[in-house]
């Protein structure tokens, strides 16, 4: 029996339709998906840098963390942050506002230029600034899954990264999954791992998920930006953080409110002084 082509008179509307579609798709799928723009660790991580960079910012927040046994702890502060005027390092504030036995607490963190961090910490009940050391900063930020360091801002020289990183479906979108290698012995303490896999989004370059694996190689705690605010100049800032310890089973939940950037944040509030006088 012959069989009329579709676009003879014979083929019906609805069969002349399902053929030119199935012509376009295949026509579509011949074309190679479209690939991430080739670039090595330390490129995907400077664009992650130039992503998060702003002048400062605002916002309140809420540190929700949830033990292996259920038990829940919420803790209110502020939040603020700005770059120094001499380079690109951070000050960054917090101040407690909830509940009643840690109002008043503040910890501010100094980003140094030579790589290390000085983390103070305010005790209203003591009206004493005690300094965390160095080996201290990867221990935890106020009772959660969060440390110090996790606070700071890191630092593209501080690390060590593969030339090329591999290429990861991130829900609908591609991303780069970069490896990151402390590269001196104090930035390896300060971070409390061995080494950081990020997994960077290839549009936005915001890194979207941090694992940190020990010596052993065993993964001991999970960081996950689940939201971000755009700031100008597209610029972000991750204002949904949930935190997974691997090691204990407690979860931390970080969520950012009201968040204003560039919003003239003063100077002057990232004193010890100013820490001191809540």
């Amino acid at each position: 029996m012959r069989i009329a082509p579709f676009w003879s008179p014979q083929f019906q509307l609805s069969e002349r339709l399902s053929a030119v579609l199935l012509l376009s798709y295949l026509v579509l799928s011949s074309y190679p998906a479209r690939a991430l723009p080739k670039m090595t660790g330390k490129e995907v991580m400077e664009r992650h840098e130039k992503a998060r960079l702003f002048e400062d910012i605002f916002a309140n927040a809420s540190l929700r963390t949830v033990s292996s046994e259920g038990r829940t702890r919420v803790k209110e502060f502020r939040f603020w942050r700005k770059k120094s005027e001499t380079s690109s390092r951070y000050q960054t504030l917090t101040r407690f506002d909830k509940p009643a036995e840690v109002a008043k607490e503040g910890v501010l963190i100094l980003e140094r230029e030579d790589g290390q961090n000085d983390v103070l910490l305010y005790l209203p009940n003591f009206k004493k600034i005690r300094r965390v050391e160095t080996q201290s900063q990867n221990g935890s930020f106020m009772g959660s899954d969060l440390s110090y360091t996790d606070l700071s801002t890191q630092r593209v020289d501080d690390f060590d990264y593969e030339s090329k990183p591999e290429e990861k479906k991130c829900g609908n979108s591609d991303c780069y999954l970069v490896k990151l290698t402390p590269a001196r012995e104090e930035v390896k303490v300060r971070v409390g791992a061995s080494f950081i896999e990020c997994l960077v989004s290839g549009e936005t370059f915001m890194v979207l998920e941090n694992s940190y694996f020990d010596d052993s190689r065993k993964l001991i705690k999970k960081i996950l930006s689940q939201a971000f605010v755009s700031l100008s100049n597209r610029t972000f800032f991750p204002s949904d953080l949930r935190v997974e310890n691997k090691v204990t089973g407690s979860v931390t939940e970080l969520k950012f409110t009201s968040v204003r950037g560039n919003s003239g944040v003063k100077s002057q509030i990232f004193t010890q002084q100013n820490l001191a006088n809540p």
